[in-house]
């Protein structure tokens, strides 16, 4: 356990335990493309 990230996509804020909120499809392809390049490391 602990190990995964979670991505809501919604246009609607919502509460949730999700690692991250995008807000239509669109962007995943994005988000994956950024992540990947950042080797998975989660800044902040």
């Amino acid at each position: 356990m602990g190990q995964g990230i979670g991505i809501l996509v919604t246009k609607f804020p919502k509460e949730t335990s999700a690692s991250y909120s995008l807000r239509e499809p669109a962007e995943v392809k994005e988000f994956l493309r950024k992540l990947a390049k950042s080797n998975g490391t989660k800044k902040g």
